[in-house]
């Protein structure tokens, strides 16, 4: 008899494609002395939950849970009003949804597997509520740590966590962290935040693997992930997107019911003020250089590209990015002045 390894996604119809690619990975690698539970807490349309349900097979389970409260009255900071809804809260729900499972292992949807996970169901938390991975980028901000309280000196990643339910529920988790972010009226890194505030001394510590976020992989800190954590802005669904793990995610989701589904687009409220800048100025076209070969300039590029005809990119400058992108060339320095009318700084 198969042993079950409980886990628990939550999200929106517009997630549902992208969930399909994470369980399919999750399935593809576990081990078939394992089974895999899926909850899913959702409020779906009918199609998505008739995709994701085709998803059901000898080593995975779908459950749908849409019994959830509404979380609409806390705030979504504007670091991430564009990106995020009340669905982040969701999984302060999991507990309660899940009131007869001990433990569940919690993966946001923006991640993909390529590797197996069944090893990370017994690993002893040594007393903790959670098991987790350290933040890319806030694990090492000591200072943004001090003013949320935070005196550990360490700050985890919400996107990824082993949960013990039953030290969850006595400890009244998601009551205190809700109650925070209402006192607070919301923190800048939304649950995040509150997580690492309330769950401070209540943490066990796992290596990178079970969350490979960008900075780990960029720092080679992770030499074989588990867990590949898409976080950030650049998701592998973006059609400019140079993630390592891109075509994992691809890859994956060909094989589910949403293969046909198209790479998109997108811009931040940064990104349409830059553009706008520029058509204001040259209203009739001009030959420009991006400054900055990241993701923005690689947002802007593409958006020019395919989008604004009249502007043509003569190229990128970038003293840490090599080669090209699109067709047009990273210098680390810029190459005629003269051929140029605008710089857009990325």
């Amino acid at each position: 008899m198969k042993k079950i390894i409980h886990a628990a996604f939550c999200i929106d119809d517009s997630f549902s494609v992208h969930l399909a690619a994470l369980i399919h990975s999750l399935g593809k690698y576990l081990n078939q002395d394992f089974q895999l539970k899926c909850h899913i807490l959702a409020r779906l349309n009918g199609e998505n939950i008739l995709k994701l349900s085709k998803l059901n097979s000898e080593n995975i389970v779908i459950k749908f849970h849409d019994n959830l409260p509404s979380y609409k009255n806390i705030p979504i900071s504007s670091l991430y009003n564009n990106r995020l809804n009340e669905v982040t809260y969701y999984r302060f729900a999991i507990s309660h949804v899940l009131q007869n499972i001990d433990k569940v292992l919690f993966i946001d949807a923006d991640m993909i597997a390529v590797g197996d996970v069944s090893s990370l169901w017994s690993i002893e938390m040594g007393g903790a509520v959670v098991a987790v991975v350290s933040d890319h980028i806030l694990g090492y901000d000591k200072e943004k740590q001090q003013e949320r309280g935070i005196s550990s000196g360490k700050y985890f990643n919400a996107g990824f966590m082993l949960m013990d339910l039953d030290k969850w529920r006595e400890t009244n988790i998601s009551e205190q962290a809700l109650g925070l972010l209402i006192d607070n009226n919301g923190f800048e890194h939304n649950d995040q935040d509150a997580l690492n505030i309330i769950l401070e001394k209540k943490t066990f510590y796992l290596d990178t693997k079970w969350n490979a976020q960008p900075n780990h992989l960029a720092q080679q800190d992770v030499p074989m992930p588990v867990l590949v954590h898409f976080c950030g802005q650049e998701k592998p669904w973006h059609a400019y997107c140079v993630h390592p793990f891109k075509d994992h995610y691809l890859e994956s989701r060909a094989e589910t019911e949403y293969a046909c589904e198209p790479l998109q687009t997108y811009l931040d409220q940064d990104d349409m003020e830059i553009l706008s800048r520029l058509k204001m100025k040259f209203p009739n076209g001009a030959r420009v250089v991006v400054w900055g070969a990241g993701q923005r300039g690689r947002r802007l590029c593409y958006e020019m590209i395919n989008n604004m005809s009249q502007y043509s990119i003569v190229h990128f400058v970038d003293k840490n990015i090599n080669g090209e992108f699109m067709g047009i060339k990273i210098s680390n320095h810029l190459l005629d002045i003269k051929a140029i009318d605008a710089i857009i700084i990325a």
